[in-house]
């Protein structure tokens, strides 16, 4: 497989493409261990990584959305994190932020927008308010 990026225009083999074709097989089969019944899921996710796009998944509690963003994660190689919405969560905490250490100097400590995976969930129970 190639390693560098193809340019618009430019064409694979058939044996790349068949080596293309295996991983992506590979990747589903991996993923269908942990997840049962949700294979159209899977293929959009897959083809949003591929396709270097972004996916929004909505469901009630318990569906897997989690666990199959985990799993896709893992089967990668790609890193993994999960940012919990809250009513108090500042742009820091999503982005990261940049530190100052006396022996090395400023370091960026990298939050989780900047992981290729990313779960964002939001916690609407947390900002219901009681009026009286």
């Amino acid at each position: 497989m190639k390693e560098d990026i193809l340019q618009q225009g430019q064409k694979l083999s058939n044996e790349e493409i068949r080596e293309a074709a295996r991983v992506i097989l590979n990747i589903k089969n991996e993923i269908k261990k942990v997840i049962a019944g949700q294979e159209e899921v899977i293929d959009s996710f897959i083809c949003a990584l591929l396709c270097n796009g972004h996916v929004l998944v909505e469901g009630v509690p318990g569906i897997a959305k989690t666990l199959l963003i985990k799993s896709l994660a893992q089967v990668t190689g790609c890193s993994f994190k999960r940012i919990q919405f809250t009513v108090d969560l500042l742009p820091s905490d999503i982005l990261g932020l940049t530190t100052y250490n006396p022996e090395s100097g400023f370091e960026i400590v990298k939050g989780p927008m900047l992981i290729l995976l990313s779960l964002m969930k939001l916690i609407e129970a947390l900002q219901k308010r009681n009026l009286l």
